[in-house]
């Protein structure tokens, strides 16, 4: 299967949601501009972020479906890079 298979076969959702990883990953560079706790911090805002969609709005709220594989899609780009700039 090609890179863009693979893309094409993903759900719609999964995509809006790497997309959103997306946008919340640039907090880290952006953050990371006042050092690597700064870049840090920026990735610990994503993350919460991304937390308190899935637990709060989804699940105690009840606004959407809660997924493991809504969290993983939007912590993905959050992670790779957080993992990049400290490297």
């Amino acid at each position: 299967m090609s890179l863009k298979e693979l893309i094409q076969s993903l759900p719609l959702d999964k995509k809006e949601h790497i997309v959103v990883g997306v946008v919340y990953s640039a907090l880290i560079p952006i953050l990371g501009l006042f050092g690597s706790s700064g870049a840090f911090a920026g990735f610990l805002i994503g993350t919460f972020l991304n937390l308190y969609k899935e637990i709060y709005h989804d699940f105690i709220q009840g606004k959407g479906n809660e997924e493991l594989l809504d969290f993983i899609s939007t912590e993905a780009p959050i992670l790779i890079v957080f993992i990049s700039y400290i490297m």
